[in-house]
């Protein structure tokens, strides 16, 4: 056993372990362990209260921060010296390891090298107790991670060739241990198995995968699953043969049995459209784009897909009524609605195409004489309840090349040979569309279209405008709610059937008597839908219904403990889209009818709401670190990604008088990362600052009190200019800070409600100034000096003394470069302090004429913001020295700075910045490639 080696390189996935030498420490469920992985696995520094919060997280700070303190003098016990970098306020150990390597490799495009350095689940074994808070984080990175892993596993699975059979093969192995129901990863292994001339063994994979499904969720594979399956039995029967269309012909007793009365094809003709009763309302594009598809040689099959009311079969009649119309297409008609079995839709079929057969006679020989090679298209309705018969329609493609099919159905069928068509919702108008372009959009067109049938001669009206906005809201757009709205308003007010929607989203049924009883209402559709769930799949979109906003794939397994079978099956059943950026999505209504489901059980309602909680403040912890880094505006986008339901989880907290989850969002997205800070302090946001505020006085965390008043001070005083409401906010944030004895920040509140007082009335907080600058020197807080002289620079500049101004500015930068003890400073304050106080400086001396004084200054700015790798800084800076150099004349300079600022802030998405830019460029006439 080593003594007290250097570690030489680290393994945190699989087995995890520490190389000390020549020898291999493994790590264990202790905390020195969990403390150095977590170091390991961050990489770079890391904040010692983010830290002490995910070992203790119901410790109060300063325990917390003491136990740190003890568990990194108990690294000292290890059988290895790990190097860990350590100053007051962060933590670093830079190691070599596999994490950093897989990271490496992904970043160069070497995929062998990426998929060698995974070994297996993050930290296996050295999790901490379940429900803990360095469990959660370790279970979320570990998803994390495992699909990142998982995604280039499978791409290299589907490159490999007879040759790879050993590798396949251990990849396959790694992905079943990692989820023994991984659908995807059975298919993509049973076809390279079909693929290398082994298909009885894809045979085998298919029928263990469908044992497991059955036994642990009561799921059958699906049906692209089947089609793979069935792909590798036509293999094992004819293997030199490879079919054009690779599909089997469903193989169900019933469907080779009589099919009626026989006819011949001179006898009956093809079963004709069905005449819609009501008008075709928008859908130009759609049915421009299906018709363009239908026209494709290589699209035989194309399913159109979407959740029930979308108006699939009214699109899909357009189209083939398109066809016969200007192609002389000839179209039959397959109606599915009353099939209640996949046996039923070969007699179906056979029936619609006008053939018939005696007892025992081949049925597809029949269809084969009718159809021939000529151009026929066959459409057909409502598939999604017969989706396991899908191989009849691969077996129809191979009875006449000239057949094509157009399939309307909530779940994709799953065949090689389709092509997928997603039919959303009619486009309506955005909220800033005005009242007179409104009839532009299809979902209004419909609305009052099908409202003039019941109401000759309505129109809709300016007072409607925000009604229409929530229905459109809620609907997106969906025909069935539509039109059902649009029928009542006969008799009700459009704003109550609004509201009604609004309680009740599934409520509002048909109101003439011969609507279809699967589309008398929205929640007949939808309870259509669920039915044909399983318990798993249920499960998991009441669970889904937490969410406020998109889902991505790690929150829905933490969260709703979703694994990527059920959430593909729901995906192609049309309960949940997938977005560009790869989260799931659903309708408004069938949101709002998921909850209803979870409402009913209160106790897993419970359950998911603490996870729901639990795991968006995980995620804002996670870049409390990052936010002081270099790409500060790459964190606010990730939060910006998921803020919808960040900020439903904080409305909870407040409504359920939940202070401690109140108090933790609020610190954290106020205090730690700045968010509202960078996009505004609405009402709203203003009030839950008060709340969390009052809970924390309540609950004894003062300073965390004191720091939220003054911040609400900051939101009226800088961004809102009401001084007098800011200062009320600074007097409450002062007596605060006077109890928690932090004469530093005291001082700071005080120099920010001096400056409102001068604000108010000139010269009246000159009192309050000197007191603050008195408290401050005191303290011996050097950034709360820096501060307090800013402000005073503020107050001096305001009232024309700008030399007076430029000095307190030089103090303030002054006072934190002659810091004495740089860890008694977070290094990134005292950076942005000098960043600041020096761009403070470049103002003063530009405004006074002293350019060179001036272009130093900037320049020593933009050196700062370089040296801290702080891009916005840098962009900033740029555009100081932009601006002061095209007013000098010196264009050929000033154009370069200000396209570098341009590029920085486009890339770190400063709308600010770039709307600064832009206005720059459009007074002075620049091209800056905006």
């Amino acid at each position: 056993m080593p003594s007290g080696g250097q570690v030489g390189f680290v393994r945190l996935t699989g087995r995890p372990a520490a190389m000390v030498g020549g020898d291999e420490v493994p790590f264990s469920p202790d905390k020195r362990f969990q403390l150095l992985g977590y170091l390991a696995y961050a990489g770079g520094w890391v904040g010692r209260e983010r830290v002490a919060f995910l070992f203790w997280p119901d410790s109060a700070t300063s325990t917390s921060r003491q136990n740190l303190r003890g568990l990194l003098q108990r690294l000292d016990t290890l059988p290895f010296r790990p190097e860990i970098e350590a100053t007051k306020h962060q933590l670093r150990w830079e190691v070599p390891n596999d994490v950093a390597t897989f990271n490496e490799a992904i970043a160069r495009g070497d995929v062998a090298a990426a998929l060698a350095a995974y070994q297996g689940p993050l930290l296996r074994e050295v999790g901490g107790d379940a429900g803990d808070e360095f469990d959660g984080w370790l279970e979320i990175e570990r998803e994390q991670l495992y699909s990142r892993w998982r995604s280039l596993a499978l791409t290299r699975i589907a490159d490999l060739g007879p040759e790879g059979e050993a590798e396949e093969a251990d990849l396959f192995r790694r992905l079943l241990e990692a989820d023994p129901l991984d659908e995807e990863a059975v298919r993509a292994h049973m076809r390279a198995l079909t693929r290398w001339g082994r298909p009885a063994a894809a045979v085998r994979a298919y029928r263990e995968l469908a044992a497991r499904l059955e036994r642990e969720l009561g799921m059958d594979p699906s049906s692209e699953t089947v089609f793979a399956y069935e792909e590798a039995q036509e293999a094992a029967a004819a293997p030199s043969r490879v079919p054009a269309v690779r599909a089997t012909p469903y193989r169900h007793e019933e469907a080779a049995g009589p099919l009626g009365p026989a006819a011949t094809p001179a006898e009956t003709a093809y079963r004709a459209l069905p005449t819609p009763t009501t008008s075709f309302v928008g859908r130009e594009v759609e049915l421009e784009e299906v018709s363009a598809l239908l026209e494709d040689p290589g699209c035989r099959l194309l399913s159109l897909t979407g959740p029930g009311g979308v108006g699939k079969t009214r699109l899909a009649l357009a189209a083939a009524c398109r066809q016969a119309q200007e192609r002389g297409v000839e179209v039959a008609f397959v109606p599915l609605e009353a099939v209640v079995s996949p046996e039923g839709v070969l007699p179906a079929i056979a029936s619609a195409l006008g053939v018939g057969s005696a007892a025992g006679a081949d049925p597809w020989e029949a269809i084969r004489r009718r159809v021939s090679d000529t151009g026929l298209l066959v459409v057909v309705d409502n598939f999604e309840q017969v989706v396991e018969a899908a191989p009849v329609l691969a077996r129809l493609l191979e009875v006449g090349s000239g057949l094509k099919l157009l399939v309307t159905t909530r779940e994709r069928l799953g065949l090689e040979a389709e092509w997928t068509y997603l039919v959303g919702g009619l486009d309506y108008p955005a909220d800033d569309v005005p009242f007179a372009e409104l009839e532009r959009y299809a979902a209004v067109r419909l609305l009052v279209e099908r409202a003039r049938r019941v109401r000759p001669g309505y129109r809709l009206i300016e007072d409607d405008l925000p009604h229409l906005r929530r229905l459109f809201a809620l609907t997106q757009g969906l025909p069935l709610a539509i039109e059902l709205v649009a029928a009542w308003l006969r008799a009700v007010p459009l704003a109550t059937l609004v509201a009604e929607l609004e309680l009740d989203p599934g409520g509002i049924t048909a109101a003439n008597a011969d609507a279809r009883q699967r589309h008398e209402s929205v929640r007949a559709v939808f309870e259509q839908s669920w039915s044909r769930l399983t318990d798993a799949e249920r499960q998991v979109m009441r669970r889904l219904s937490v969410f406020a906003g998109p889902v991505a794939p790690e929150a829905a397994a933490y969260v709703a403990g979703a694994n990527r079978t059920v959430l593909a099956a729901l995906v192609d059943k049309s309960l949940l889209r997938l977005t560009s950026d790869g989260r799931y999505d659903r309708h408004p209504l069938l949101l709002a009818f998921a909850r209803e489901r979870l409402a009913a059980r209160p106790e897993e309602q419970r359950a998911v709401l603490e996870r729901h909680s639990a795991y968006y403040l995980r995620f804002l912890r996670e870049r409390t670190d990052r936010v002081k880094g270099p790409r500060p505006a790459l964190v606010q986008r990730e939060i910006e990604a998921e803020v919808t339901d960040i900020l439903a989880a904080v409305r909870r907290a407040a409504e359920r008088g939940a202070n401690a989850e109140l108090i933790a969002f609020m610190q954290l997205l106020e205090l730690e990362l700045g968010y509202f800070q960078a996009h505004g302090h609405d009402d709203e946001t203003l009030d839950l600052l008060s709340r969390a505020a009052e809970a924390a006085v309540a609950t004894g965390a003062l300073e965390v009190a004191r720091d939220l008043r003054g911040r609400v001070g900051d939101a009226y005083g800088v961004h809102r200019g009401d001084p007098r409401r800011a200062l009320a906010e600074y007097e409450a944030a002062i007596e605060l800070a006077h109890r928690t004895g932090d004469r530093g920040r005291e001082a700071v509140l005080t120099s920010m409600a001096g400056a409102m007082r001068d604000q108010v009335s000139a010269g009246s907080g000159r009192e309050a100034l000197d007191r603050a600058l008195a408290l401050a020197t005191e303290s011996g807080d050097a950034v709360a000096l820096s501060i307090v002289y800013e402000h005073r620079a503020f107050v001096v500049a305001r009232s024309g003394d700008l030399e007076g101004a430029r000095e307190l500015y030089v103090r303030s930068r002054e006072t934190v470069e002659h810091v004495t003890d740089p860890e008694a400073v977070h290094p990134f304050e005292l950076t942005r302090r000098r960043f600041f106080a020096t761009i403070n400086v470049g103002h003063i001396d530009h405004a006074v004429g002293r350019f060179d004084d001036a272009l130093a200054a900037r320049n020593a700015a933009l050196g700062l913001a370089r040296q801290a790798g702080n891009q916005i800084w840098e962009a900033m800076a740029h555009l100081e020295l932009g601006e002061m150099l095209v007013g000098a004349g010196r264009e050929g300079e000033a154009l370069e700075h200000l396209r570098l600022a341009l590029d920085l802030s486009v890339a770190n998405h400063v709308s600010s910045l770039i709307e600064r830019l832009e206005r720059l460029a459009g007074r002075h006439g620049h091209d800056l490639g905006t």
